[in-house]
Parts: C-alpha cells; structure tokens; sequence
C-alpha cells in the first residue's frame, strides 16, 4: 500500500502524496496517474494502456489532449521543474516512462 520512487512517497488506502515531507494534493485521475507510474518504473508506458488504465467503472474517459494536460499539471505538482521533468520523461510518439 506504499510506493516510494524519487524522493516521493505515495500511501494508496490513505490516498495521500508525500514529497521531501510536504504533502502534495493530487486529483483523483492525477492520482492514479502516479500510481500507476510509479508501479511500473523505467517502463514505457503507452498512450493507450494509460487511457485503458484510466478507463473507470463509470465508463469516464479521458481523450489524448486530455491526458496530456493532466501530465503537465502532474508534473507541476511532483517534478523540481516541470520544463525539464527528470520522473515522467515523454518517449515521443510512443507515451511516457517514469524514471527512477
């Protein structure tokens, strides 16, 4: 129930982001974005198996731009500097990868 990669740590019961001992409020896609990110380190992840994993019981799904958008402001939130990110690196053309 606890990941932890690149100076943060993420509880998934308490749903709670932690980095260099701030918290980090996350939205719920943001969320599971990271979770899922950080479940599979150094692994390219495409386009298509985040918006698979992103695909709710609600059948709420969020397009390509969509995504895009909530990267950038993923990476706002958890990356030093989000111009250079160092934790989601983009593989153009194919999707994202989170370094570790």
């Amino acid at each position: 129930n606890i990941l932890i990669s690149n100076d943060i740590k993420v509880n998934i019961a308490e749903r709670t982001v932690i980095k260099k001992d701030k918290n980090i409020d996350l939205t719920s896609v943001e969320f599971k974005l990271l979770c899922l990110f950080m479940q599979n380190p150094n692994i390219v992840l495409t386009r298509e198996i985040i918006f698979g994993k992103l695909w709710d019981s609600e059948e709420n799904y969020i397009d390509d731009n969509t995504l895009s958008v909530y990267i950038k402001r993923l990476r706002e939130k958890i990356e030093d500097d989000s111009s250079k990110p160092n934790f989601i690196v983009t593989i153009r053309r194919v999707g994202y990868r989170w370094v570790v």
